[in-house]
């Protein structure tokens, strides 16, 4: 009872929030950004020293002047991730402030028979970026972890479903469903970017550690041919760019465990290179290096 109780409150606040962004003139937006951003830094001791340690993770030869900018820069674009994504809720309004970039691999993929396994990380306006895809290109299958509170779960869901996608909550028949979609020549959506429990993930290098990665998009390829093709979302001045890369591409040994581990670590590396070009638009707030090797945490 207590609990639903909070989650009641919980979504009363979220939707008090969204009535007044949605109030908000889009050239008070930035203010609005800046005031929120400077609440959530100066009240969120906890999450500026989870960033910090991550940030020395990435960027040890950073200076520290550089990584308190960052810190800070990290709450600014936490609080425009989720203004925006209040204020912009329909894909008639994202497509206003979407920029289209370089997305010829996105197209050149529906020629695929096997589908597509689109892969990101938490790194922009990822949200947006999957709608624009539906909407424009094909929709796509997103496997997603379901939010604890279930009106939250609701109201989100039937944003990321707006433009077609479909949802794939992760759970025990989420590898059934994406094979499936796989197998129909569909897009199938997956965040490669959380920590995995040991026995969920492997290690493989993301910047300087290694880091407990899913292998679900490297176990998929090989088992259906479907091409991995990385696609990113970041603000370009008021608006937002999507843009997709060609296809991951490793040189298979034939063994199936290092060829996972090899496809696993050139997606690391290809979302390593994009975040170290725009730092202050990647999630730092997530303990990407909790899981160690030994079944041992890093000490957040």
């Amino acid at each position: 009872m207590k609990k639903s109780l909070n989650y009641k409150l919980e979504y009363s606040l979220y939707r008090f929030l969204e009535v007044l962004i949605k109030l908000t003139p889009p050239f008070a937006l930035p203010i609005f950004y800046k005031t929120l951003g400077s609440f959530s830094y100066i009240i969120g001791g906890r999450y500026r020293k989870i960033i910090k340690k991550n940030l020395n993770i990435a960027f040890p030869r950073m200076d520290e002047k550089n990584k308190n900018e960052y810190v800070k820069k990290s709450f600014y674009y936490l609080a425009k991730l989720i203004i925006d994504l209040s204020k912009y809720e329909k894909i008639s309004d994202i497509e206003k402030i979407m920029e289209v970039g370089d997305v010829s691999s996105l197209k050149e993929a529906l020629k695929e028979e096997n589908g597509v396994i689109l892969i990101s990380g938490h790194f922009g306006n990822w949200e947006m970026g999957l709608l624009w895809i539906g909407k424009h290109i094909r929709k796509v299958n997103a496997i997603v972890r379901t939010m604890d509170n279930p009106y939250v779960e609701k109201k989100l869901r039937k944003f990321r479903e707006q433009t077609g996608n479909k949802i794939i909550p992760k759970n025990m028949r989420a590898a059934a469903k994406s094979l499936k979609a796989l197998k129909n020549g569909e897009f199938l959506g997956i965040m490669v970017d959380v920590s995995q429990q040991e026995k969920e993930g492997i290690f493989a290098k993301f910047f300087t550690l290694e880091a407990s990665t899913t292998p679900t998009p490297a176990k998929f390829h090989l088992k259906t041919g479907a091409p991995i093709i990385p696609v990113f979302t970041i603000p370009v001045g008021k608006k937002y760019k999507i843009y997709s890369l060609p296809p991951v591409n490793v040189k298979l040994t034939g063994d199936k465990e290092k060829d996972t581990l090899l496809i696993t670590e050139e997606i690391n590396r290809i979302l390593e290179k994009e975040i170290t070009k725009y730092p202050q638009y990647y999630f730092w707030f997530h303990k990407r290096w909790k899981h160690m090797t030994g079944g041992k945490e890093y000490p957040y």
